[in-house]
């Protein structure tokens, strides 16, 4: 991981096609570490309340609540332009202040996921 320019790179400068990493899941990232306050969002289980698009978008939840500990202004990552073509999809659920808190995986035809939850501070 690299911080420039207020956005956190995740890269493997040693791999050719991404990275070799089960929380990032294999693809090169970069996510912005500035709050995107623009969509707010809820989360309802692993899903957001903005509801399926085969697209990327970003948003943010006020105040997160996960396994009792409570994050304020979280980012949220939305990265689901592949699933257009049959792809997985990933959200990253992130800030400045506590870092990644939520990664996760999923797929549609599957109609399940996998991922990785921060258990508290």
């Amino acid at each position: 991981m690299k911080v420039e320019n207020n956005e956190l790179h995740l890269f493997d400068p040693n791999m050719t096609y991404g990275i070799n990493s089960s929380l990032f899941w294999g693809q090169k990232w970069t996510l912005d570490l500035s709050l995107n306050d623009e969509n707010e969002t809820d989360i309802i289980g692993w899903k957001t309340t903005m509801g399926y698009c085969e697209c990327d978008r970003d948003g943010y939840d006020p105040l997160l609540e996960l396994f009792g500990v409570q994050y304020e202004n979280v980012n949220i990552s939305i990265r689901n332009a592949v699933m257009a073509v049959d792809g997985p999809g990933t959200t990253f659920m992130y800030s400045s202040d506590h870092g990644m808190i939520r990664s996760s995986h999923y797929s549609w035809w599957l109609q399940s996921g996998y991922g990785w939850d921060l258990l508290g501070e």
